[in-house]
């Protein structure tokens, strides 16, 4: 099939015309002849140099600055120029950063003696930027502050998807135990021999482990020795042999309690062997002002958590100690002049 093409040499137009539409076609720009007079000046330039078209028309290019004619000369020797900076002359005497570049027109064109310059007003240029460099500042600011309001709320929302990562309802169930407890008037539960508090912390040892059984031993040869309440020891040496069972372990791992009773205090000791401790995790151990803020982002400290809350609220202490063979060893005291005994 014969291609098809648009016959234009009906179409072509006088250079008299191109000299009168040209401006049109450059955008931005400035039509000189090859005396380096004003044939056409874009419409956007007249209102920023504040003159008319007819004031310019057949006027020399120097009109605007006393440089630009020769600097032009000069710069078109080659046929073209890039962006040269120039001070124009504003109708009213004030001096305008233009941006010139140029070339003839008949590089391109089967027109001669027509000079095309391409003016960019560099104030504007310039004010473009500062708004450009203000939104910036303002978008980065914005970010900013945004950021750090929501540094908070993502660290809960992590800490609590990690806390849904795990057993939901078990972990629920002691946010809401260590919360309630602050409400104090707690009734008095029931008393309990050591004996009574080892066979239910075995129990809870086999629904806590997370991977290889743990092996619980209470070493203290009185297990008839009571605790008028009962619960509150069972809670508190329940919460952290369930730290350990949710922890990383190997097989031949063991828990082993001690008791140590005088006549001021009772004292239990709790070693662990065998429990893969993280690093971050050893160093969250000896702090004493551990917190909410801790447990979002470790939720496996929760049961900790619950036991130091214990200690405390019975005026105890609690220490934690590493031996340099990576074991565990969880020292508490509670004096008798507390209601615990």
């Amino acid at each position: 099939m014969k291609e098809e093409y648009n016959d234009i040499t009906t179409a072509i137009i006088s250079e008299t015309d191109i000299r009168q539409q040209i401006g049109t076609l450059f955008p931005d720009s400035v039509i000189l002849d090859n005396r380096l007079n004003f044939i056409s000046v874009s419409q956007n330039i007249l209102k920023t140099i504040g003159y008319t078209s007819d004031e310019l028309q057949g006027m020399p290019v120097s009109q605007l600055s006393t440089t630009i004619q020769e600097l032009i000369k000069e710069k078109l020797k080659p046929g073209y120029f890039a962006e040269e900076r120039f001070e124009v002359r504003s109708n009213i005497g004030d001096t305008i950063p233009f941006g010139v570049s140029g070339f003839y027109l008949g590089l391109i064109a089967e027109v001669n003696g027509l000079i095309v310059l391409k003016f960019r007003n560099l104030d504007e240029v310039s004010k473009m930027q500062s708004r450009l460099d203000a939104k910036t500042l303002e978008l980065d600011l914005f970010v900013y502050h945004s950021a750090h309001a929501l540094r908070g709320p993502l660290a809960t929302l992590m800490g609590l998807m990690g806390i849904f990562a795990g057993k939901l309802d078990d972990k629920l169930h002691r946010l809401i135990y260590f919360s309630e407890s602050d409400k104090g008037n707690e009734s008095v539960a029931q008393t309990l021999t050591l004996q009574s508090v080892c066979d239910a912390l075995v129990a809870n040892i086999q629904e806590g482990s997370v991977d290889h059984p743990v092996h619980f031993h209470c070493s203290s040869p009185d297990r008839s020795q009571v605790f008028k309440n009962g619960e509150i020891v069972l809670s508190l040496l329940r919460n952290l042999i369930l730290f350990f069972c949710q922890q990383p372990k190997v097989t031949n791992n063991q828990l082993l309690l001690e008791t140590h009773s005088s006549r001021d205090s009772v004292e239990f000791v709790l070693r662990a062997k065998g429990f893969l401790l993280s690093n971050s995790l050893t160093e969250k151990l000896s702090n004493t002002n551990l917190g909410y803020s801790e447990i979002l982002h470790y939720p496996e400290l929760i049961n900790l958590y619950a036991a130091k809350k214990i200690v405390f609220k019975l005026k105890g202490e609690i220490q934690f100690t590493i031996t340099p063979q990576r074991e565990a060893i969880v020292s508490i005291t509670i004096l008798r002049n507390n209601p615990f005994h």
